[in-house]
């Protein structure tokens, strides 16, 4: 029901197998803005891909992970955190970041559910950056692309959503000093 092609048609034509999952933001009510939508995606994908596997669908390769908007932060977020699955590609299109710059302070006014505070508040356990700390760390992906281990493609199809591209491209730059590696990017 509310999911995205993207490229489904061609890739598939080209021989991929293709899955579209929805995000549970779309489909798990319960799970909107709380800590535990971004990993219960994670727990989807990798259950999908291993049933996939199971009915020998599919081979033991990497696969590829597409989203876009919030689809996009479910993306970054499986790619940065503990998976079963192993991710051969990543594309996020207009992805949010749900970080402290490209979300938060660009973007003051994106209340939660009840209005009260500001909905990456809510995706990382209710509080500030400044008072829960740990908690943001540990869940933005903007604070763990030490983990990115697949080629991403961040792509931004208008104006609005640069500012998404810039937080995260800043972290990937600072990890490249870290490791010593360039991260090829272009603007």
């Amino acid at each position: 029901p509310y999911q995205t092609g993207f490229a489904t048609q061609a890739l598939s034509a080209a021989g991929f197998a293709v899955l579209n999952i929805n995000i549970p933001f779309m489909d798990r009510p319960s799970l909107r803005h709380t800590r535990d939508e971004l990993p219960y995606f994670v727990k989807r994908v990798d259950a999908a891909v291993q049933s996939l596997r199971d009915a020998l669908l599919v081979n033991d390769q990497p696969v590829g992970l597409v989203g876009f908007s919030r689809g996009g932060l479910n993306t970054l977020y499986a790619i940065t955190h503990e998976q079963e699955t192993q991710f051969g590609a990543a594309i996020s299109a207009d992805g949010m970041t749900a970080s402290f710059a490209g979300d938060y302070l660009l973007n003051p006014t994106s209340p939660s559910v009840n209005g009260s505070h500001h909905i990456v508040e809510d995706l990382w356990g209710q509080g500030t950056f400044w008072t829960n700390k740990g908690a943001w760390l540990e869940g933005s992906p903007i604070f763990n692309v030490d983990r990115v281990r697949a080629p991403l493609m961040l792509q931004s199809v208008n104006a609005q959503s640069m500012h998404l591209l810039a937080d995260i491209r800043g972290a990937f730059r600072s990890e490249e000093r870290r490791v010593g590696k360039e991260c090829r990017s272009r603007w």
